[in-house]
């Protein structure tokens, strides 16, 4: 920040004067020796002293002039120094502020632990009432509150709804005005611009009881990443200039921290995309096992958050969940898809399944907590009372992650229909795992997986078993289908239906990839009219041989969400299918 210059200063009245001087003296001088010489002696006596007289008191005027001068000079000097220290103490405290910023942000790497970090340090050492980060979209056409600070639940809720449209070049919006100029915006008083506002930003502003405030921009590189703003002072002072600069200082460290942990996030997230295709690799050899990957990291990522275990942990539990069984990739179809009992000779080779997944996940260059990931995999099948394979580990001897997978795993298995067998019911299920408490799973984490269920330790079931038939099977229907997954339009039919998804027959489906998002269009079973639901791709049926002989080429989709009537709709029909004496099903 720099300081202010001071101003050219116009001559002092002292100055003057003294300039004068030489020329009067002179003046007097030529006077008196022209009066000397021409004038009578009356004269020339009372004209010596009327001059001597002006000289003096011209003199007077001269040191009086000077010495208020001085007086003033010393009080410009004191109030420069007030200044200069004012602004030492301002940079130093700028200076402080932006340091500790930087060490506390230096080891956030996602972005919402930067966005809730900026918000904690501004709450802590800013005087401001209120303050909120902004951050934009990744279409850059909105504004979005990512964090807060000084609001109260229902403001919070109103804040949690709001977004700026960036792309209305006629808006008035302070924080949109701020991004697209990417300069600084100070409102001293709302209420004049409060009629220049769009209602909803109006509706916003009286909510949250908003007088005064300032939009900062969080510009890196020429980017604008974000927008700060806070309002109202705390103890009723109004915003100035210097809380501007303030914002101005430490906004680059903060757009800088931002920067960073996106592109962390972006890196996560591909890393996580690689995994998930991974995952759905081998699930897909097997239109039975489809998704069993994913669905026990969704059941091991529940555990971890009833064991309230950190979140770090958590996303490498959930990585570790997804790639368990990616092992079985080199496990003949043969003894992969057998239906019936398997032989020892044919169990022994499945159960090299976790040395195998270890010496592929070995490969990957996991980093910090994330390179436990092989070891893990490694023990999802040891025991708590030490029976397991491969290395007969007891006890805390098998990583937390692991007890926790072996948990998900063997319920995720036993609730799903495989070759051999058909899915057991939610109480069979649950009875098996409660039996299996003492010597198979660490009875920690059976429990945090019943906390996990809802179930506890009360007879009462918050799931029917016909509403868990509905969960975990598809029955048979067929109907006309079009599908739009991103600028294309398949049209083909439906195989099976259920609560969760469905399967689609189409032909052409080798560029379809897994976890892409679908809009399908179809009739409801027993009804004649059309409805269209969001969902995601599954899994693709293709190639050759394909992933599932017994199906059509196509692919699985699971919806997103289902509209209430369309529910009922495919409720009602999965119940008469259950319902009847022999429903032809198989699992989702």
């Amino acid at each position: 920040m720099q300081l202010p210059t001071a101003p050219t200063k116009s001559p002092r009245p002292h100055h003057r004067l003294r300039r004068i001087r030489p020329f009067y003296a002179a003046a007097a001088l030529i006077g008196i020796g022209i009066l000397l010489l021409a004038a009578p002696l009356p004269v020339f006596v009372v004209a010596v002293p009327l001059g001597l007289a002006g000289f003096l008191t011209l003199q007077l005027l001269i040191e009086r002039a000077r010495r208020k001068n001085s007086v003033r000079d010393l009080n410009e000097i004191r109030d420069s120094k007030a200044e200069l220290a004012r602004q030492i103490a301002i940079n130093t405290r700028n200076f402080e502020l932006v340091r500790e910023i930087s060490g506390f942000l230096s080891s956030k790497t996602r972005t919402d632990e930067v966005v809730a970090s900026i918000v904690y340090i501004m709450e802590k050492k800013l005087d401001f009432r209120r303050g909120l980060v902004l951050l934009v979209d990744e279409q850059r056409r909105h504004l979005k509150i990512r964090g807060a600070y000084g609001c109260g639940v229902e403001e919070r809720e109103t804040l949690r709804k709001a977004s700026f449209r960036l792309n209305n070049p006629k808006s008035r919006n302070p924080f949109v005005v701020s991004f697209r100029r990417k300069k600084p915006v100070l409102v001293g008083d709302v209420g004049e611009i409060l009629q220049e506002l769009t209602p909803t930003s109006q509706s916003y502003i009286r909510a949250l009881g908003i007088e005064s405030f300032i939009a900062c921009p969080i510009v890196l590189e020429g980017k604008v990443v974000g927008v700060l703003g806070v309002d109202n002072r705390i103890g009723g002072r109004p915003l100035l200039p210097g809380d501007l600069d303030l914002l101005l200082g430490i906004a680059p460290v903060i757009a800088i921290s931002i920067h960073n942990a996106q592109l962390l996030d972006a890196r996560q997230a591909q890393f996580e995309s690689t995994l998930h295709v991974l995952a759905e690799s081998i699930d897909a050899r097997d239109f039975l096992t489809a998704g069993h990957s994913r669905k026990v990291a969704e059941y091991a990522e529940g555990i971890a958050l009833e064991m309230g275990l950190p979140d770090e942990f958590r996303r490498m539990l959930r990585t570790a969940a997804l790639l368990h069984d990616y092992g079985k990739i080199a496990i003949p179809d043969a003894i992969l898809k057998k239906e019936g009992p398997l032989t020892d000779e044919e169990r022994a080779i499945i159960n090299t399944h976790p040395a195998r997944t270890k010496q592929i996940l070995e490969k990957i260059a996991f980093d910090g907590i994330y390179r436990q990931i092989p070891s893990v995999v490694l023990a999802h099948h040891e025991r708590w009372d030490g029976a397991g394979y491969p290395n007969a580990l007891r006890g805390e001897e098998i990583p937390l992650a692991a007890r926790i997978i072996a948990v998900a795993d063997y319920y995720e298995a036993i609730t799903a229909k495989r070759h051999y067998r058909e899915p057991m019911l939610l109480q069979e299920a649950l009875d098996v795992l409660t039996s299996e408490s003492e010597g198979h799973f660490d009875p920690r984490v059976l429990q945090a997986f019943f906390r996990y269920l809802h179930l506890k330790q009360t007879p009462v079931r918050i799931m029917r078993e016909k509403e868990q038939m509905l969960r975990v099977m598809r029955t048979a229907y067929r109907t006309e289908i079009s599908a739009k997954v991103d600028r294309r339009i398949f049209a083909g039919y439906s195989v099976d239906i259920s609560c969760g998804g469905l399967f689609f027959a189409t032909e052409d489906v080798c560029d379809v990839l897994p976890d892409t998002e679908v809009f399908v269009t179809f009739e409801l079973p027993q009804q004649k009219r059309l409805a269209q639901v969001r969902g995601r791709v599954a899994w693709v049926n293709s190639g050759y041989p394909r992933p599932a002989e017994r199906l059509p080429e196509g692919f699985g989709v699971i919806f997103a969400e289902l509209p209430e009537d369309v529910l009922q709709s495919i409720e009602r029909f999965m119940e008469e299918m259950i319902d009847s004496p022999l429903p032809q099903t198989m699992a989702s």
